[in-house]
């Protein structure tokens, strides 16, 4: 029975031992932040365009001309001919129809 009592505590320290070493690996995974050195670009309407640049330089580029974006103006939609009234439903009594 003591046998039996020492290989389970044995076993249990193991598995403790396990557990707490995958523990400390993956806080040491997850506690690394994530480098990237790809800088992401500023990006405005100039009123004529929309322009792109990084952070350092100074000097903006056309991405796409707004007039480009807009469409043409296009014809009027033809007027749409006059329904016939529907028939007029049942006042209610209270919220409800008799």
């Amino acid at each position: 029975m003591k046998r039996e009592k020492n290989v389970l505590k044995s076993k249990l320290s193991a598995i403790i031992g396990i557990a707490l070493a995958i523990c400390i690996v993956f806080a040491a995974g997850c506690g690394r932040a994530v480098q990237s050195s790809a800088a992401l670009p500023e990006v405005r309407n100039s009123g004529t365009a929309i322009q792109w640049k990084y952070g350092e330089e100074s000097e903006w580029h056309d991405l796409v001309a707004l007039d480009d974006l807009r469409s043409t103006v296009g014809e009027n939609g033809k007027d749409g001919t006059d329904g016939k009234d529907g028939l007029n439903g049942k006042d209610g009594l209270n919220g409800k129809m008799d």
